[in-house]
């Protein structure tokens, strides 16, 4: 059965890829998140003792209904992307030259006064007193935290979008500048305690723009044999460092899961998905229909189900501790709305998302600097949102500064020809 479950979550995100084809780049931590996320919950449905809700999990059929419900997610984004795909007016990839260094100026600051706080603070990697969970709470330079962020997602879309601007300009330095840039913050990350999943955030916000651009202009993925070799030395690497982490710093973790591997395997598998197990399995217990507040759920998305699937007191350490689950998403509309609310809500929330993502890519190819960053910041913390749970971060100043930046920005701006009044 188990075997059969995983199959037919391999072939539904398989289909969602090969229907999106390229503009897949730009949903690429959605779709590997709901990916992962239903991996994870086949794995838990086989049975699985979830340290994090002290209790045994079982087959309640969670993995057939995330894939219904995701099968309206991301047929909402299709039939909105070829919809809209047929309203042309982009002739060619061009680019604007206006505020590279700038970007790449502001940038560097930012980075280099992230590694000052780090060398001031202490690394969670060789300090056995801090972790990714309290680094901010020990920062002496806290403020950045509150203008960048954990992940500093506006400057990793900034440096994509130069990159892809340099590179298809052949403006080698400012290219190989914003690489290394790039380098650095995969660096951080490591430096600040997180193992995996920033790491993939920050490829998944530097690349998309190059990689469109590229197979918009014929040229394809670009990817080599030595690339493929690399990947695999670099996945093996990050396999080892994960578990000489938990060896140095979660001693108690790893024998209570019989060795470091094990350990290792229970986080991939079984922490991404437990969220959604626990939210389907509380809506079959109490036959759950719309009715919740949902500003008052919605709004600490994640917080709410913390304390749909887990003990109180369990989840009152943890917050305390400041730990956080993930992927609340769409466990939290369920739980909100009732299944057939969380339909309506998923086909809807599909139509949205696909507008963003045409207006990222007719954003990029028409040569706006400034316009694409506004837009792929928007459509990131979208999907930051609809993968953990949060809706909170819509009302954030993250998230309005853009989307006020890009009206304005669109409404000076005549048409989205490319070659034409470039912001």
């Amino acid at each position: 059965m188990g075997g059969l479950i995983f199959f037919v979550v391999m072939v539904f995100f398989l289909g969602v890829a090969f229907a999106l084809k390229r503009h897949l780049l730009f949903l690429f931590m959605l779709w590997f998140g709901h990916f992962w996320m239903a991996l994870s919950s086949a794995y838990l449905e086989g049975g699985v003792y979830i340290t994090e809700q002290q209790r045994y999990s079982f087959y309640n059929g969670a993995t057939f209904w995330l894939l219904i419900l995701d099968a309206f997610l991301w047929t909402g984004i299709w039939c909105s992307i070829s919809f809209l795909s047929k309203f042309k007016g982009l002739a060619s990839v061009r680019f604007g030259k206006l505020g590279v260094q700038f970007v790449l100026l502001f940038v560097g600051v930012a980075l280099l006064l992230l590694f000052l706080n780090l060398v001031l603070t202490g690394s969670p990697m060789f300090d056995s007193e801090l972790t990714r969970f309290n680094y901010w709470d020990n920062s002496r330079l806290p403020f950045l935290n509150k203008i960048l962020g954990d992940v500093a997602a506006p400057l990793l879309v900034m440096l994509g979008v130069v990159f892809a601007i340099c590179k298809f300009e052949g403006r080698v330095w400012y290219s190989k500048l914003s690489l290394f840039f790039f380098c650095l913050f995969v660096l951080y990350y490591f430096l600040i305690g997180h193992k995996f999943s920033m790491q993939l955030l920050a490829f998944s916000m530097f690349l998309p723009p190059f990689l469109f651009v590229r197979l918009v202009g014929g040229g394809g993925l670009g990817f080599k044999f030595r690339h493929v070799v690399g990947a695999v030395f670099g996945l093996f690497f990050l396999f080892c460092f994960i578990v000489w982490n938990y060896l140095e710093k979660h001693s108690g973790f790893v024998e209570g899961q019989g060795g470091a591997v094990n350990a290792v395997l229970y986080r991939f598998f079984g922490l991404q998905g437990h969220v959604w197990w626990g939210g389907f399995n509380e809506f079959l217990d109490s036959a759950r229909e719309a009715g919740t507040d949902p500003v008052q759920s919605m709004f600490n998305g994640m917080q709410t189900m913390m304390y749909v699937v887990s003990p109180p007191a369990l989840v009152d350490n943890y917050l305390a501790a400041g730990v956080r689950f993930t992927m609340a998403y769409p466990a939290i509309i369920l739980y909100t709305f009732g299944m057939l609310g969380a339909i309506l809500f998923q086909a809807f929330a599909g139509l949205a998302i696909g507008l963003l993502v045409v207006l990222c890519e007719r954003q990029l190819l028409a040569g706006r600097l400034i316009g694409s960053i506004f837009s792929l910041l928007i459509l990131n913390n979208l999907i930051i949102v609809f993968n953990m749970g949060d809706f909170s971060a819509l009302l954030s100043v993250k998230f309005f500064l853009p989307c006020v930046a890009l009206f304005i920005l669109m409404f000076l701006s005549v048409g989205m020809v490319a070659g034409k009044g470039k912001i």
